[in-house]
């Protein structure tokens, strides 16, 4: 009887030793636990992350908003302009086209060379006017 209970007993220690201490427990739970929170602290970093991305994105969008609102603003200025300088341009064509008719008419004591001289120049200032009056209004068409 001695015997099985000796038997018995040292079973018994050996099945207790088998198993994990109660440190050994203890450290796990720590672990699983530390895992969860440092899960927990990566999931905030990120959303933290995804939050200032959103919130640079939505900036940048307002800020390309508010730059072609300018620029639209900018682009109505630049058309009245346009079309302040076309006016001119064709005030001072009418002026020069005047100028021509003057300049063909006979006046005393002048000479044929000097009369074609005239007529030239005039034809020259005309024809630039001409232009810029073309160039310009193609301009205020590119804003419409």
């Amino acid at each position: 009887m001695k015997h099985t209970f000796l038997i018995l007993i040292s079973f018994l220690f050996i099945l207790s030793a088998c198993g994990p201490s109660v440190e050994e427990k203890a450290a796990e739970i720590a672990a699983k636990e530390k895992a969860k929170q440092d899960s927990i602290t990566i999931a905030d970093y990120r959303a933290a992350d995804e939050a200032a991305n959103k919130t640079a994105k939505e900036k940048a969008i307002q800020d390309s908003i508010r730059m072609v609102d300018s620029l639209a603003a900018n682009a109505a200025v630049m058309k009245e302009q346009l079309e302040q300088y076309l006016i001119e341009l064709k005030a001072e064509l009418e002026a020069e086209e005047s100028a021509m008719s003057r300049i063909k008419e006979y006046q005393f004591g002048r000479p044929q060379w000097q009369k074609e001289e005239q007529i030239k120049n005039q034809s020259v200032k005309i024809q630039t006017l001409g232009k810029n009056i073309k160039d310009t209004e193609k301009q205020i068409e590119s804003y419409q």
